[in-house]
């Protein structure tokens, strides 16, 4: 994982995935954080985006590997295919309309994935690449 990219934070079904995403996106992009479920993004997004930047209980991403005061804080979320809208939008109002709006959301869809190849690393991590370009104006 690249220490010197654009830290995001990313959220999806596997550890696996999400780690091989971030190497597609490395250097330009460094995964700082992931989450896995749910429960955890609600927990661990709000923390993060609260400048909590607690150690990622999933075990990915670079910020499990800094000591505290060499976090770094998210510009933006990559959202995964498996993760449904409602989700989503459960954690952007959990989070307000001022936390939710300062950073930048992505989402690939499950259609946009299958348009790319189908999930695997290689084939999603160009797409999300792509989003996150544009959601940042690279």
């Amino acid at each position: 994982m690249s220490s010197k990219g654009i830290p995001i934070l990313m959220y999806g079904r596997g550890v696996q995935m999400a780690n091989g995403i971030s190497a597609v996106l490395a250097p330009k992009y460094d995964m700082i954080h992931f989450c896995l479920n749910a429960e955890t993004a609600q927990s661990e997004f709000k923390a993060v985006l609260n400048g909590d930047l607690v150690t990622p209980s999933s075990g990915a991403g670079s910020n499990k590997d800094r000591q505290p005061a060499e976090r770094k804080s998210p510009v933006a979320i990559a959202i995964g295919g498996g993760i449904p809208e409602e989700e989503v939008e459960a954690l952007k109002g959990l989070l307000g309309p001022e936390k939710s709006n300062s950073i930048k959301w992505t989402k690939v869809t499950p259609a946009e994935g299958q348009a790319a190849g189908g999930p695997q690393p290689e084939n999603i991590g160009p797409l999300v690449m792509k989003k996150l370009d544009e959601a940042l104006g690279e």
